[in-house]
């Protein structure tokens, strides 16, 4: 379960990132 949260969070840590790259793009 641990692994699973940590997993989580750094994905929607890595697609925050990537929305603010293609905010700035755009």
């Amino acid at each position: 379960a641990e692994l699973e949260a940590s997993y989580a969070k750094g994905l929607s840590k890595l697609s925050s990132k990537l929305t603010k790259a293609c905010a700035k793009d755009q």
